[in-house]
């Protein structure tokens, strides 16, 4: 076995030990066999391995680590700033040892149950485990108190633990596409929340609570089954994009116009007939959807709209737009 102690490695060989080494590689590596890393650090942004076998890396540190085919694979300690296993074959967890690993993809891994090693993870602050077939998180979850993003969209889960509101610094929480039929209240007990994605869970309502998430930033309830929102909705002053397309709202909720924030609204593919004047009052909507839904006219108060750069009426049988077009000069209008 060769060995290479203290140099600058921009290609790497099988069956060779690597000590102290400072690594740069700048293609997608194709195989490594039978190695050794020992205190190397891997300069380039992503270090991508298409399959790696009877390999071990001990103290070493990565920026951003992805793995495709695994086999005999040893970690102990160092650091890894993101570990991507989401195209790797297994997402076997039992042989990475005391490694601060800060960011952990596990997207399309199979898995039915989350591997007991994450929540030996104290580190993480980002956990995909997005379109796997997992029917439950469990309680666990709260030993996880750094992670400030959970993604855990298409999979087969009902509820949540109670245990997750004890992740205080949470900021996205992503549970798009499960089995979800009634909002989780432990999520407004999640205070620093700014992006919450609940699309494709038959909800149904929204309820009041929702207020108390006062740094949402981002809330996606597309294709949820709402009829409407709680009045408590104006109170989220720093949302800044809402997403409510694919739902069964005939009349556009009333605190949606005290929303001064607002960036981007999506009201598309829903059954509403009438768009209010106080659409004005949006002043900071630059991307408006109402594609797909009975509107036959449009408030002439939304050429007040000065920072619209997009607006989609596409779908509707209206019959006063053409205004729009004289006094939105730098909008795209979809009719």
């Amino acid at each position: 076995m060769t060995v290479y102690t203290k140099k600058n490695v921009e290609e790497l060989e099988h069956n060779a030990e690597y000590r102290g080494c400072t690594i740069y590689l700048n293609d997608i590596i194709t195989q490594i066999q039978n190695c050794k890393f020992d205190q190397c650090s891997f300069r380039s942004k992503s270090v991508v391995i298409e399959s790696i076998v009877d390999t071990s890396f001990v103290n070493c540190n990565f920026p951003h680590l992805c793995l495709r085919k695994v086999d005999n694979l040893h970690i102990e300690g160092g650091y890894i700033e993101y570990l991507d296993l989401s195209l790797a074959k297994s997402a076997d967890l039992s042989t990475v040892h005391n490694t601060q690993i800060v960011g952990l993809n596990l997207d399309n891994c199979k898995l039915k149950k989350i591997p007991a090693q994450v929540f030996k993870t104290l580190s993480l602050k980002t956990l995909s485990l997005s379109t796997n077939q997992l029917s439950e998180i469990p309680s666990e979850i709260e030993q996880l108190r750094e992670l400030l993003s959970l993604r855990v969209s298409e999979n087969n889960i009902g509820n949540l633990p109670k245990s997750i509101s004890k992740l205080s610094k949470l900021q996205e929480l992503r549970l798009c596409m499960n089995r979800i039929q009634k909002f989780p209240m432990q999520i407004v007990k999640l205070s620093e929340l700014q992006h919450l994605s609940l699309w494709g869970n038959k909800l149904k309502k929204i309820p009041e609570d929702i207020c108390e998430l006062h740094n949402l930033n981002e809330l996606c309830l597309w294709k949820t089954d709402i009829e409407t929102l709680p009045n408590s909705i104006e109170q989220l002053s720093q949302l800044n994009n809402l997403n409510l397309s694919e739902n069964k709202i005939h009349e556009i909720p009333k605190s949606i116009w005290n929303l001064h924030n607002l960036a981007v609204l999506d009201l598309s593919r829903n059954f509403i007939g009438r768009v209010s004047k106080s659409i004005k009052n949006l002043q900071n909507l630059f991307e408006l959807n109402f594609a797909y839904n009975h509107i036959r006219e449009v408030p002439v108060e939304m050429i007040e709209l000065s920072k619209l750069t997009y607006l989609d009426l596409y779908g509707n049988k209206i019959a006063n737009s053409d205004f729009l077009h004289h006094y939105l000069p730098n909008c795209t209008i979809e009719v």
